[in-house]
């Protein structure tokens, strides 16, 4: 018998013939081709030499080279096998992606040099490289929960079942890093068609899911800072929005009226920690003269970052033993600030700040950070600006109307005035009561045209105007609309002006009204319009003739006089109109406050959106 020693060893020396030039051969030249070629002459070649010794005829020789032309073939094959296996190797390791293949009991069995460097593992990815991957990073889904691995898409095709797109996000807790993957599996079958294995690609999408959170925050607070003029709600707010998503600390600073900053927005998710975030502040607040820190982003107007705040810098910025305990026990991993300005004005600042999480920011959190306090730093412009304009109307408007009505012997008077919009324009509606001379009360209520300071200016000079030239003409309400619609026309602008005028001597009223709602008076329940319609001031000709209406007032009669704001108030569909502003008034006491107050609730209840127009209201009761 030939020993298998014998049958794998041939005692000449051609079998490194094949093993040689097996490698030598073109790729291209094709795998049959090259083994039959190399078979053919390595077995001509062993007859040749075998012939030579003399023994070709032998049984043992027949073995021999039969043997002999097995192993040259078995070398061919492995030879070219392990090129081509070589090759696919390098095309894997040149992928972007990282690929890996597991088994049915999720062993990984192979990963390419991108799943090495996704899961740390330089020397090539373990067996238990999933299992190790999961122990290490906190993982979730897209939306956050937990991740369970039996619903990754690998283990769903082993299962049997469907496999979709998994993303699943990644925070690396040894240095905050944070990664977001899309992973999908295809199956690896057997002979009977049953999934043995799975290839995973796992493709790298930190850059977009980034980039999509910045965009959804960026829109998120545009529409936030754009939503309100309140500074202090809005910085709030913004501070909120920022945690925990980009900060697990979010504070906003102004400056005060003395140039030091003021903590006007803290957030954490802890409320605990939000009540030891403004004690901190309180007992240790910033050090402004410090180049690191608050005070040099705001002297300097230049961002600061902090990628890793290590305890030397929390001991630096410390000013005793225990300021620096208390900032080691908040645990900051990473910190940025950035100025809020506008132009060169520096005003204030944005600080956010990584602990639990041990996120570490970078040049690109800085980036959104930077735009967010751009943002932040016109709404709180366009806050301040519009707070300055309100004051500045709201003192205009007061001065257009009477500080107090007089204490007229005999009448109960009342009025009420309300702006339209949010009182960041002067309206045109006035009111005013005066004593004239003789004893007599002059009451009048108007309207100008427009709004703003030119309605501003008409208003102030219609109103004095008007109580100037009823005195001088001996309280004629018609000689004073005839001497200031003059007056209105002679600047040939042709400023409009609706108003009434009343002139109370005792019981008897005189109304003249300019193209005004009529007074109304209630009396007993019953209520009907007093005086006549005329032109509006400044559109009538100069010779007008305005009609005065003379009438007794009883006691306990309520005169009423209005704008049209208040008929004019807009509901779902249609307008408070005249029907209601007279139920208002009958459905109560005839006292002059009260019959106010129930108009003003009426409106309050009918209007839907925002009051389209000023209304201004006086009402005046006759005593006993």
């Amino acid at each position: 018998m030939v020993a298998a020693a014998d049958l794998l060893t041939p005692t000449v020396d051609v079998p490194v013939l094949p093993l040689v030039v097996a490698p030598l051969l073109p790729a291209a030249g094709g795998l049959l081709i090259a083994t039959v070629a190399i078979s053919v002459v390595s077995l001509a070649t062993a007859v040749a030499m075998t012939a030579a010794q003399g023994d070709l005829g032998t049984p043992e020789a027949l073995i021999r080279l039969v043997s002999f032309a097995l192993i040259c073939l078995l070398a061919v094959i492995g030879t070219r096998l392990r090129r081509r296996v070589d090759e696919l190797v390098q095309a894997l390791d040149a992928l972007p992606d990282a690929v890996t293949i597991q088994d049915a009991g999720g062993v990984v069995l192979y990963g390419n040099q991108a799943a090495s460097r996704l899961t740390g593992e330089p020397d090539g990815v373990s067996r238990d490289a999933a299992a190790a991957y999961l122990a290490r990073m906190v993982v979730t889904d897209e939306q956050g929960a937990p991740l369970d691995p039996s619903t990754m898409p690998a283990q769903q095709l082993i299962a049997g079942h469907e496999a979709h797109p998994a993303v699943i996000r990644s925070l690396d807790p040894a240095d905050g890093r944070v990664s977001w993957t899309r992973v999908q599996a295809s199956p690896l079958r057997d002979a009977e068609g049953r999934v043995r294995s799975a290839v995973n690609v796992i493709e790298d999408i930190t850059e977009v899911k980034l980039a999509e959170e910045r965009a959804a925050f960026m829109a998120d607070a545009g529409a936030l800072l754009g939503s309100s003029l309140d500074t202090a709600l809005t910085l709030q707010r913004t501070a909120r929005l920022a945690v925990p998503g980009l900060a697990d600390w979010c504070a906003i600073d102004l400056l005060d009226a003395g140039g030091r900053p003021e903590l006007v927005a803290l957030a954490h998710v802890d409320a605990a920690k939000v009540s030891l975030g403004h004690e901190l502040r309180r007992r240790y607040p910033p050090d402004l003269d410090r180049a690191e820190g608050i005070g040099g982003v705001l002297r300097t107007g230049r961002s600061q970052l902090f990628a890793d705040v290590s305890s030397e810098l929390l001991a630096a910025s410390a000013e005793d033993e225990e300021h620096r305990l208390l900032l080691e026990s908040i645990g900051f991993a990473s910190a940025l600030i950035v100025p809020l300005a506008i132009g060169q004005r520096v005003f204030g600042a944005l600080t956010w700040v990584t602990a639990e999480s041990r996120r570490r920011y970078g040049p690109a959190d800085l980036q959104t950070a930077e735009e967010l306090a751009s943002r932040a730093a016109v709404a709180v412009e366009n806050a301040r600006v519009h707070a300055a304009r309100v004051e500045i109307s709201t003192v205009l408007q007061q001065a257009l109307l009477p500080s107090a009505l007089p204490d007229a012997p005999g009448w109960e008077l009342a009025a009420h005035f309300r702006a339209a919009g949010e009182a960041n324009q002067v309206g045109g509606d006035f009111y005013d009561v005066v004593e004239l001379g003789d004893g007599a009360l002059l009451a009048l209520v108007g309207d100008v045209a427009g709004k703003g300071a030119r309605a501003a200016a008409l208003t102030a000079r219609t109103r004095h105007t008007l109580v100037a030239a009823a005195a001088l003409v001996d309280g004629d309400p018609a000689g004073g609309l005839t001497w200031l619609n003059a007056a209105l026309q002679a600047d040939g602008d042709f400023e409009l002006c609706s108003v009434v005028v009343l002139v109370l001597r005792g019981a008897q009223m005189t109304v003249v009204s300019a193209g005004h709602p009529l007074p109304l008076l209630l009396r007993d329940g019953v209520l009907c319009e007093v005086g006549v319609t005329s032109p509006m001031l400044g559109a009538a000709p100069p010779d007008q003739g305005w009609t005065p209406t003379t009438v007794l007032v009883a006691p306990d009669d309520l005169v009423m006089l209005y704008t049209d704001g208040v008929p004019d108030a807009v509901g779902r569909t249609e307008r408070f109109g005249d029907t209601r502003l007279h139920a208002a008034l009958r459905e109560g006491p005839a006292a002059a406050q009260p019959a106010i107050d129930r108009v003003e609730q009426r409106l309050d209840a009918f209007e839907h959106g925002p009051q389209a127009d000023d209304r201004a209201m006086l009402a005046l009761r006759r005593l006993a």
